[in-house]
């Protein structure tokens, strides 16, 4: 007799089998998603790993290229440092040589004022020799002057008084010689006195001229009373009655006090 077989065996060897190729299948999708997930996970960390050295390089570029900043900040610091030096040393210079031009301009300077001062004082001595030179000279000169001048002086004196005398002696002899000497004489004396008082304003420069005048006017008037002084008397009868009357009136009145002599008394400034 034929073996029935059981067709739930068959079944469930299939599904079995299913089954195992299913838990296969998922084992294959697990191993194959398990190495995605390496696979992935390797990759996520190279490209860590890569962006960590891209980091690292760009940190070493920055610290390299901070380095080379800082060597040519280093550098520019030293060369500016250098050139700072160089300068401070070329403005000492420069002072030196300036001040030993201008120590060196001092020193021509003071010998030039020196020479200047021994010039003038050469000049100053010539000077002043020539000076006392003339001066002796001129000393000299004026007391040889003064002596000719006392000379002439003492001379014309003498002459003025052998004149006043000779003259003195013919107006005692003659009396109408006496009368005409003595009006001009008066007129001499009217005329300066006139000219005087004119002249009284004079400013100072101008009143030696008048000096002389006023000089003139008082030897006139000395010269008057010394005629009217010689008419004593006329005991001799040199005159006649009425020459002796109008003689006497004369000299009376010119003796008589308020005639003016111009020296010590002189008119600046009156009237």
């Amino acid at each position: 007799m034929p073996t029935i077989g059981n067709p739930f065996t068959k079944s469930k060897k299939k599904l079995e089998a299913d089954m195992l190729f299913q838990m296969a299948l998922q084992r294959e999708q697990a191993a194959a998603q398990h190495q995605q997930a390496i696979e992935v996970e390797r990759q996520y960390r190279l490209e860590e790993a890569a962006r960590a050295e891209q980091r690292l390089r760009r940190q070493e570029e920055d610290y390299r290229r901070q380095q080379e900043i800082a060597e040519h900040e280093r550098r520019r610091y030293l060369e500016d440092q250098a050139r700072a030096e160089q300068e401070h040393r070329r403005q000492q210079e420069e002072h030196q040589r300036r001040l030993a031009a201008e120590q060196a301009a001092r020193e021509r300077r003071w010998q030039a004022e020196q020479q200047a001062r021994q010039e003038q004082d050469r000049l100053r001595q010539s000077e002043h020799e020539r000076l006392l030179a003339a001066e002796r000279e001129r000393t000299a000169q004026l007391e040889d002057e003064r002596r000719e001048k006392e000379n002439r002086e003492q001379m014309a004196r003498e002459r003025e008084f052998q004149r006043r005398e000779n003259k003195l002696k013919l107006l005692r002899m003659t009396s109408p010689e006496s009368l005409r000497s003595l009006r001009e004489l008066i007129r001499r004396k009217y005329e300066l006195d006139m000219a005087i008082w004119a002249d009284r304003r004079v400013r100072a420069p101008l009143r030696p001229h008048v000096e002389a005048k006023m000089e003139q006017a008082d030897a006139a008037y000395m010269e008057i009373l010394t005629i009217v002084g010689i008419w004593e008397d006329n005991s001799n009868g040199a005159w006649n009655e009425r020459e002796w009357k109008l003689a006497s009136e004369v000299k009376a009145r010119l003796e008589q006090d308020g005639k003016r002599m111009w020296a010590g008394n002189p008119p600046w400034e009156e009237g």
